[in-house]
């Protein structure tokens, strides 16, 4: 039979806790925006895009008007129109 040796680490008798690295945790950045601002911020956008949203409104709403007066510019000095006009007005008493 051949002998065989055990060997221990000498450390393990040491009463003495030897200090463990802590493990670093890993850093977030951190957020350097307050909501409050944040809240602010949006406001502020949605308040702009409301406004354009009214101006575009006002101006298609301008030029549907334009258009309609044109327009009924154009029909009454139409030649149809006058005819109209003549010939309703001539058998109407009351001009």
């Amino acid at each position: 039979m051949s002998k065989k040796s055990i060997s221990i680490n000498p450390d393990f008798f040491n009463f003495k806790k030897k200090k463990k690295d802590k493990k670093q945790k890993p850093s977030f950045k951190k957020n350097k925006l307050k909501p409050n601002d944040v809240k602010k911020k949006l406001i502020a956008r949605i308040k702009e895009h409301q406004k354009k949203e009214k101006q575009k409104e006002i101006e298609y709403q301008e030029k549907k008007e334009e258009n309609t007066f044109e327009n009924d510019l154009d029909m009454k000095n139409s030649a149809k129109f006058k005819d109209y006009m003549e010939a309703h007005y001539r058998s109407d008493p009351r001009f």
